[in-house]
C-alpha cells in the first residue's frame, strides 16, 4: 500500500518536485513503477479537484441558471461509478444513496435515494438560491493506493461566495476504483468536519 499526504499548498509543489525521487529511494522496485504510482496519484488527486469544482458555483455575479446547475450535476455524476454510494451522516438517522442515476428521470427525484436525488435535492451546494464555494485544506488530503482501488480523505468547508461566511464544513471519506482505466468514487461516508487546523 502507497501512502500520500498532501502538506499544504507551498509544500505539495516541492512534493510533486521531489515524489519521483522519495520514491525511488524509498523502494527498491523498477522506475516504472514509481512513475505508474505518481500517475495514479495525480489522478486522484484530479478526481478530487473535479469534486470540488462541481460543487463550486460557476457564475462570479450571481446564482448559477438552471442549466449551470444541471451541468454541474452532471459533472459531478460522472465522476462516480455506477454503483456508487454515499452515506450521508450529519442526518440522524444517517441516509444511504446509491446508484448513480441520471437527471430527467424517476431516477434523480426527491426521495428515490440516488446520488442524482442527492446531489439534486439534498446537497446545499447545488441548490439554486445558494452560492457556494467549496474550498479544501489541501495539506490535509490522504490518498492510498492498493491496485485497483484507493482509500482517500478530503474536507469540503463551504462558503457563501457573496458574505465570505462559512456555510458548512464536511468530511468525505470515501473509496475510489479503477473503471475502465479511469479512478471513480466508489463510495463515501460525509460527516461534519471540524475547523481545519493542520
Amino acid at each position: 500500500m502507497h501512502r500520500f499526504f498532501v502538506p499544504g499548498v507551498l509544500a505539495m509543489f516541492v512534493l510533486a518536485a521531489l515524489a519521483p525521487i522519495s520514491y525511488a529511494l524509498a523502494r527498491s522496485g523498477p522506475a516504472e513503477d514509481d512513475a505508474n504510482m505518481n500517475a495514479q496519484l495525480a489522478e486522484l488527486d484530479q478526481l478530487e479537484a473535479g469534486f470540488h469544482r462541481a460543487a463550486t458555483v460557476h457564475n462570479p455575479d450571481g446564482v448559477d441558471t438552471e442549466a449551470v446547475l444541471e451541468q454541474r450535476v452532471t459533472d459531478m455524476l460522472s465522476l462516480w461509478a455506477d454503483d456508487g454510494s454515499l452515506t450521508l451522516k450529519t442526518v440522524s438517522p444517517a441516509r444511504v444513496f446509491t446508484g448513480k442515476g441520471a437527471l430527467t428521470s424517476d431516477s434523480c427525484v426527491a426521495g428515490s435515494n440516488t446520488l442524482c436525488d442527492f446531489y439534486t435535492n439534498v446537497a446545499l451546494s447545488f441548490r439554486p438560491e445558494k452560492r457556494l464555494i467549496s474550498l479544501t485544506p489541501g495539506f490535509k488530503n490522504f490518498f492510498a493506493v492498493e491496485g485497483d482501488t484507493a482509500t482517500m480523505n478530503f474536507e469540503c468547508h463551504y462558503f457563501d461566495a457573496t458574505s465570505w461566511q462559512d456555510a458548512s464544513h464536511l468530511d468525505f471519506d470515501g473509496i475510489a476504483k479503477k473503471v475502465d482505466g479511469r479512478w471513480l468514487f466508489a463510495h463515501a461516508d460525509v460527516s461534519v468536519a471540524g475547523v481545519p487546523y493542520p
